[in-house]
Order: C-alpha cells, then sequence, then structure tokens
C-alpha cells in the first residue's frame, strides 16, 4: 500500500470522529437552546393569565373576568414548576387581591343605591382597583427575569 494512502486513512479517522463530535455539540446546543424556547412559551402562557386576570377584573364584564379567572387559576398550577419562588408568591398576591376586588364588587352590587353603605362599599371598590393597578404595573419586572431569553 503506498505511503500516501497510509497517510490519508491514518487522518480519516481523527477527522471523522471530530465532525461527529462537531455535530454531537451542535444538536446539544439546539436542544438546550429549545428547551429555553419551550420554557419561555409556558412561562409567557402564565404571564398572559395574568395580565388577562387583572386587565379583565379592571376593564371587562364579569363573565370575561370569571373566564380569564379561569385561565389564570390553571396556569397558575403550572407557575409552580416554572418559575422562582417570588413570581410565584407574586401570583398569590395577584389571586388575593382579585378575589377581594370580586368580593368588593359583589358587596356594591347588592347595596342599596341611596343607602348609608353605598360610600364605604364604592370606598372598598375604589382600593380593590387601586391594589389591582400597582399590581399590573409590576407584572413585568416580576416576570423580566423568567422571560429573558438573553441568557
Amino acid at each position: 500500500m503506498p505511503v500516501w494512502l497510509q497517510v490519508v486513512l491514518g487522518l480519516a479517522a481523527p477527522l471523522i470522529a471530530a465532525a461527529g463530535v462537531f455535530v454531537a455539540f451542535q444538536q446539544w446546543l439546539l436542544g438546550r437552546r429549545g428547551l429555553k424556547h419551550d420554557l419561555f412559551d409556558r412561562r409567557w402562557a402564565v404571564y398572559a393569565a395574568t395580565n388577562d386576570v387583572i386587565g379583565a377584573h379592571l376593564n371587562g364584564r364579569s363573565d370575561d373576568a370569571s373566564t380569564c379567572l379561569d385561565t389564570f387559576l390553571r396556569r397558575r398550577m403550572d407557575a409552580a414548576f416554572l418559575l422562582p419562588e417570588c413570581t410565584n408568591l407574586f401570583l398569590g398576591d395577584v389571586l388575593n387581591e382579585v378575589l377581594k376586588y370580586r368580593d368588593a364588587r359583589r358587596v356594591l352590587s347588592k347595596t342599596p343605591a341611596d343607602g348609608p353603605q353605598r360610600d364605604a362599599a364604592e370606598m372598598g371598590v375604589a382600593q380593590a382597583e387601586h391594589v389591582l393597578k400597582g399590581l399590573h404595573e409590576r407584572l413585568v419586572e416580576e416576570f423580566r427575569s423568567s422571560l429573558d431569553l438573553s441568557k
């Protein structure tokens, strides 16, 4: 066998092995990127449900708000496995305040229009709206680190 053929055969095996390592590394990077995007999609669903439940209660009708609350409750269960503890605590705060807002609205709807308790009921709704607006303003900052794809 000629010397040049021996050299080619000697170099072919390491080159093929190096190409295999390169392809495996690229597959690993692609899988890691895919996982990151899948997590982003699932976390985004929690963010969107949180945004929708706050917005629906501040701006929408009660049937829209109930539908958004149902969606939020389902997404909140997923969040326990997807998001850090501080974000899950924030979601608990959102749920508590949404329920307080719904209770304040219910009290207001049952209060007579000309009764003395009307002002207190309206004040309760206004306070609950104020808290919900504050939570809505914090929403982006609470989810920013979890939804950041640059890491």
